[in-house]
């Protein structure tokens, strides 16, 4: 008998061992989802302080991701805790437990605010309610095709296209999407939105663009390289069916601006494309940006990450280089001319902050440019990259309807 015990009282102590493991790591998670319902809930002004520090930023923005991902999932989340904890903590000081259970709780009721907040605001953008999907799916089509579409620089750029299935031989509309980064960093790649688009008939092309470094900064490279597809896009219509009068513009966070710009000056004339004349950039019917950088000062007034960006894709601050952040920015290429701008923001984005990009829209309003804004309750920025949560449902809902509206 004697010989039995000291295995037994091993093996209890494993599970001990074992048990508090699951406790800090269920406390941890608690902790985690009680922030990121914070972050969604609080005013992005009350956090701007802390939005100066890069890497505070970074940890914002990564639990913010997580949450925006989840979706409605945060609930059940919260809830698989609470229930944990409470199975867990039926032994100890009664504080303790109250303590760690009001903070998994309270997570839950935030959950409860921040998902039916996104789903009203769905309603009453797109009149429909979210569907179920699944956290972090990423359901994205494989291109068509790869293509190269210049060289500048000496430097191949490359872009994916995708190709809708048509019933008919009707040329179809194209989407040059434009995707995001700082300008630092990114590239093409498909997702829900690039699907969502072709299954909707839109051809598009995905394309890249030169990225700053320390020692090349291309703040007036990477818009030119924009024109450059554009360029490449016209050139090609016949090849690939697709309207040259039915172009549009998208991009998001950095690209957002990227897709804007270009679309400005490529219907004032004032692009200069990295390859080709200035003379074949077609017109563009519509644009749109996720919480386009379209304020640069800004971007690096507001967001230590803003600041770390600009100093590459500029090459200093404002004070340095004004006329550069000026012509960088989007305010400068508002023209009579700018075709219909669909802009869409996460009220809780802690990158692109969400006042500046409301401001832009503004001073559309009063040039009298057909535009709509939209601002997601509670979603932080990045939102539309990949899954299919319920803001990156309103996302494409709304995206389509104004294309189908513009370039049909």
């Amino acid at each position: 008998m004697n010989s039995q015990h000291p295995s037994g009282t091993h093996g209890e102590r494993s599970r001990q061992i074992l048990r508090r493991i699951v406790i800090v790591l269920l406390i941890v998670a608690a902790l985690f989802q009680l922030l990121a319902q914070v972050l969604a809930i609080v005013p992005v002004a009350w956090t701007g302080g802390l939005l100066q520090n890069p890497i505070i930023q970074i940890v914002i923005l990564l639990s913010s991701r997580v949450r925006d991902q989840l979706g409605g999932w945060n609930i059940v989340v919260s809830l698989v805790i609470v229930v944990a904890l409470l199975l867990l903590l039926r032994t100890g000081r009664i504080w303790k437990k109250t303590v760690l259970l009001s903070v998994a709780s309270a997570s839950v009721a935030l959950a409860l605010i921040t998902s039916a907040g996104v789903a009203m605001a769905m309603h009453e953008e797109t009149g429909r309610l979210p569907t179920p999907f699944v956290p972090f799916a990423n359901p994205g089509q494989e291109p068509n095709e790869t293509v190269v579409f210049g060289h500048p620089g000496h430097e191949p750029l490359s872009a994916d296209l995708y190709l809708p299935e048509t019933q008919d031989q009707e040329a179809s509309p194209l989407v040059i999407k434009v995707h995001g980064g700082g300008f630092v960093a990114g590239s093409r790649g498909t997702d829900t939105m690039t699907s969502s688009l072709v299954d909707s008939g839109f051809a598009v092309l995905d394309v890249d663009y030169r990225l700053a470094t320390e020692d090349l900064h291309t703040w007036d490279r990477a818009v030119a390289d924009i024109g450059c597809a554009m360029n490449w896009a016209a050139a090609n219509s016949e090849k690939y069916s697709w309207d040259p009068d039915r172009f549009a513009t998208l991009g998001d966070s950095a690209g957002g601006n990227l897709a804007i710009n270009a679309a400005y000056m490529a219907n004032s004339t004032t692009l200069t494309p990295s390859c080709g004349q200035a003379t074949d950039v077609p017109q563009i019917q519509a644009t749109i940006g996720f919480f386009p950088a379209v304020d640069l000062v800004a971007a690096e007034k507001d967001s230590g990450i803003g600041a770390l960006a600009g100093a590459r894709y500029i090459g200093g601050s404002p004070e340095e280089f004004p006329e550069r952040y000026v012509a960088a920015g989007s305010h400068a290429h508002i023209d009579k001319r700018s075709p219909p701008t669909l802009v869409i923001q996460g009220a809780s984005d802690h990158l692109v902050l969400p006042a500046p990009v409301e401001r832009f829209t503004r001073a559309l309003a009063k040039q009298g440019i057909d535009h709509r804004y939209i601002e997601i309750p509670f979603t932080d920025h990045a939102f539309i990259s990949h899954g299919v949560n319920p803001a990156i449902q309103i996302g494409r809902e709304v995206t389509l309807s104004w294309l189908d509206g513009y370039i049909p």
